[in-house]
C-alpha cells in the first residue's frame, strides 16, 4: 500500500487522524459493536462518522454520546442498529446527524425505473408535497407538506 501513497497506521492512530471514519463492516457476531465508546473518545472533535454497513457493527448508544457531547462532530448514518428507527431514538432530533433510510445500496446499478421513482419522491417532497411511499408515514400529518394523494395510501394518517 506504500507504493500508493498510503501510509499504514494501527486502527487507534487511523481514528486520532482521520477526519472522516467510513464503516463498511458487515453484521457478522465478529464485527458485532466494532465501533464503540472507547473508539469514539479516540477520534478527532471535528471528524466525522459515517456508516453504510450494518447498524449492529456500531455501538449506539455509545456513538450518540460522542454526538451530544462533541466527542466527534457529525454521523451520517445509512443502517441504526433498530430498523425502522423508533420515534424516540435521539438521533432523530440531532442537527449534527444525517439519516437515510439504509438506500447505500442505490447506486448505478438501480435500474431506471427505480432510479425515475427516487427522483419523483424527492421531487414532491421539496415541492412541499406528501411522497408516494413514505416509511413512516406517521410523521407526514406533523410535517409541513400537503397530502395532495386522490386515493388513500393505505396507512398512515386519516388512511
Amino acid at each position: 500500500m506504500s507504493d500508493y501513497g498510503v501510509q499504514p497506521v494501527g486502527y487507534d492512530e487511523l481514528l486520532q487522524r482521520s477526519d472522516i471514519v467510513s464503516m463498511h463492516a458487515p453484521g457478522t457476531k465478529d464485527a458485532h459493536h466494532l465501533m464503540k465508546e472507547a473508539h469514539f473518545r479516540k477520534m478527532k472533535k471535528t471528524a466525522l462518522f459515517v456508516n453504510t454497513g450494518r447498524g449492529s457493527t456500531v455501538d449506539e448508544p455509545a456513538m450518540i454520546k460522542a454526538l451530544q457531547e462533541g466527542w466527534i462532530a457529525g454521523a451520517g448514518l445509512d443502517v441504526l442498529e433498530t430498523e425502522p428507527v423508533g420515534h424516540n431514538n435521539p438521533l432523530l432530533g440531532m442537527g449534527n446527524v444525517i439519516l437515510t433510510a439504509h438506500v447505500a445500496s442505490a447506486s448505478d446499478r438501480f435500474d431506471v425505473a427505480r432510479k425515475r421513482r427516487v427522483g419523483a419522491e424527492m421531487a414532491l417532497v421539496l415541492g412541499g408535497k406528501w411522497p408516494r411511499a413514505c416509511v413512516n408515514p406517521m410523521v407526514l400529518e406533523k410535517s409541513k407538506l400537503e397530502r395532495w394523494q386522490p386515493i388513500s395510501m393505505e396507512r398512515g394518517p386519516g388512511n
